[in-house]
């Protein structure tokens, strides 16, 4: 960067090259330089102000570098190189700024070119500048995937360009080649200070700026600058620094872009403009600088799961029913947004996120039965966002998904804790911690929303039923039957071992048919959760009018089907999500390891539900199916708490 003691010099010259091109600075405003990490900014004199209405800079199109300035060049680039980055203007206008650095005075630009942070002596403070220190700030973050992602593009892009130009061009080839350094300080230069084209080119740029670069079989391939959008740098106008509350306005007239103010700006006071609203993680990204306390800041939670096949369809289907659009045909997958942005929750709702998250997780994570009721619109979320709302199946399985996955995110983070500094020692580690404790703070609220939302999920008329209520001690009057069948069988009855030791789908599975044939017969299994699930119109009982009745067991009159199959809607008889790459002797196999308990039931309570006719393996497959579809896993809610395989029990089938 230009040293303090020649920043008067540099200022001096900007302003006479600037204005003799024919810009304007207004006589109230002047360039100072701040320091090395601030560089130059606008203020207003000190013995003056600046009235509301008063336009600060001019700058004329002649004065403007972008692509067109490639094209306007004295030294001609060769045309197989333009015609082969014509839609990515945005490298062609790299490589024309290093070659304009390298030019030095020689150059036109250059006297705008030194007054910009030089490559090797700091001032930019964007993540592919930090060294090994700094960049420890933002493991674990999205912003160290960005800045990954980045560096290989930008690498990319500059060894094609001198691969092309050592092919077409001798004396540009050399030149450029070895020198990455450079080519990562333009594309830093441009996304950090550029402008959109999209008004340059509806203001007034010549037509011969505009069409001669197409003009005959020697022009570009592909769409003119006039027709797309093109980054553009704009000389002294871009020296006025970020606020998204500035009072200005800027456009173009005529031959020049100008930007105004729009309220009275006292006398040394910093005039700024608004590079429009952007995250910290955004700011970072492009320009090196964070805000305190950032409005616009989210987290970017990224569904990398969607490049399944059935995760697209699901998808797919969750895009049309929110564009209520009626067209089957097949879309390219970019039509599903991928990244979804979670803002902070701020303690009145349970979860902070955009509906289309919501409910496109609730497709994602739907079961068969849910996906024929499962509708979404533009104006609701699955997940109720207060306590009140009646949860479904459906809503808390997509809560303890997004529980998981934030839980996830969030540890990816924290995991590099250990690894940081007391504190930050310079200015980009100083931002990165900015940005690292705002995006812990986002995930770690919405983690807390969730998880007070699943605490509600226990009522009068929903449950999600654990191990440990199944497995709860007997009373004298309400022997737990299940219980001790269990006990005598795995030799333990301790709900975290059965956990443990993967016999956890065993005792659920169980656990439903018995709950069947005791609620047939009038009878009560002993557990802790007999009243949800048992009874006229209990919950088992909507299963089977679901899932069909049990082959081999249940109520008198109810149709029983060939070994393996379930009776029920149609629609229903292929494998589940649990079940998925199983064979019919696979679920058969499973199902007959389970008939050990039934027995060891049987003996120690002859005349209870073990005893009943209908056990066998028809009816586990039945159960298993049933377990595996109104499953699911519970993250831990709480320090210390592990993840645990659940049966959502409520009052929700069927709507």
């Amino acid at each position: 960067m230009s040293s303090f003691e020649n920043s008067s010099s540099y200022i001096k010259q900007i302003t006479q090259w600037f204005t003799s091109a024919g810009g304007t600075i207004h006589p109230a405003v002047e360039i100072i330089y701040n320091a090395p990490y601030a560089g130059y900014s606008l203020r207003v004199r000190a013995s003056q102000y600046l009235p509301s209405g008063s336009r600060v800079i001019s700058c004329p199109h002649n004065l403007v570098l972008s692509i067109l300035s490639i094209h306007r060049a004295e030294n001609p680039w060769p045309t197989e190189f333009l015609s082969h980055w014509s839609h990515s203007p945005e490298v062609l206008t790299r490589v024309f700024l290093m070659e304009q650095l390298l030019l030095a005075e020689e150059g036109f630009w250059y006297p705008y070119i030194r007054m910009l942070p030089q490559p090797g002596e700091g001032g930019l403070d964007t993540p592919l500048f930090y060294g090994e220190e700094d960049c420890v700030w933002i493991k674990g973050t999205n912003l160290e995937g960005a800045r990954e992602v980045r560096e290989r593009a930008w690498r990319g892009e500059w060894e094609e360009c001198v691969r092309l130009l050592g092919k077409w061009d001798g004396e540009r080839g050399p030149l450029l080649a070895g020198r990455w350094e450079l080519y990562k300080w333009a594309a830093t230069i441009l996304t950090s200070r550029c402008f959109s084209s999209a008004a340059f080119a509806m203001h007034g740029l010549d037509q011969q700026d505009t069409t001669s670069i197409n003009d005959g079989d020697e022009g570009i391939k592909g769409p003119t600058p006039s027709a797309a959008r093109f980054p553009i740098l704009l000389p002294v106008f871009d020296i006025a620094n970020h606020d998204p509350a500035a009072n200005v306005t800027w456009g173009w007239e005529n031959s020049a872009c100008s930007f105004t103010v729009t309220r009275d700006i006292p006398a040394s006071k910093e005039i700024c403009i608004s590079y429009d609203n952007k995250s910290n993680e955004e700011l970072i990204l492009g320009y090196g600088f964070s805000l305190f306390r950032n409005p616009q800041d989210a987290y970017g939670l990224v569904l990398k799961n969607l490049s399944s096949s059935k995760n697209i369809a699901r998808a797919m289907e969750a895009q049309r029913d929110l564009h209520n659009d009626t067209d089957d045909s097949p879309r390219e997958l970019t039509a599903i947004p991928t990244t979804f942005f979670l803002r902070a929750a701020d303690g009145r709702h349970f979860f902070a996120a955009n509906p289309r998250l919501t409910d496109i997780f609730s497709i994602l994570v739907a079961n068969r039965r849910e996906l024929e009721t499962v509708k979404i619109s533009s104006d609701r979320c699955w997940i109720p966002h207060n306590a009140t709302h009646h949860l479904t199946h459906n809503a808390v399985k997509t809560a303890t998904t997004l529980l998981t996955e934030l839980d996830r995110k969030h540890a990816a983070i924290t995991a590099h804790d250990c690894s940081l500094p007391p504190f930050p020692e310079n200015n980009r580690q100083f931002h990165g911690a900015r940005y690292r404790r705002s995006q812990l703070h986002i995930l770690h609220s919405n983690i807390l929303s969730l998880a007070r939302l699943l605490r509600t999920a226990n009522s009068e008329t929903t449950h999600l039923v654990r191990l440990e209520d199944l497995l709860a001690p007997s009373t004298p009057e309400r022997p737990n039957q299940l219980r001790k069948a269990v006990h005598r069988v795995l030799g333990t009855r301790n709900a975290r071992r059965i956990r443990e030791e993967g016999w956890g789908e065993l005792v659920f599975t169980l656990w439903i048919c018995a709950s069947w044939l005791s609620g047939s017969k009038g009878q009560t299994l002993g557990t802790s959760v007999d009243r949800f699930v048992t009874g006229p119109r209990g919950w088992v009982e909507s299963m089977v009018d679901i899932y069909g009745t049990p082959a081999g067991g249940g109520k008198v009159g109810s149709e029983v089907g060939k070994a393996g199959d379930v009776v029920g809607r149609a629609g229903y008889e292929e494998e589940c999500v649990g079940e998925e790459g199983e064979t019919e002797d696979e679920k058969r196999a499973i199902a007959e390891s389970y008939l050990d308990v039934v027995r060891a039931g049987k003996e120690r309570f002859p005349g209870g539900v073990f005893a009943e006719e209908g056990w066998g393996v028809e009816m586990l497959v039945w159960g298993r199916r049933v377990v595996l579809e109104e499953g699911l896993v519970l993250s831990g809610m709480g320090e210390g708490e592990e993840n645990q395989f659940v049966v959502f029990v409520g009052g929700d089938v069927g709507e």
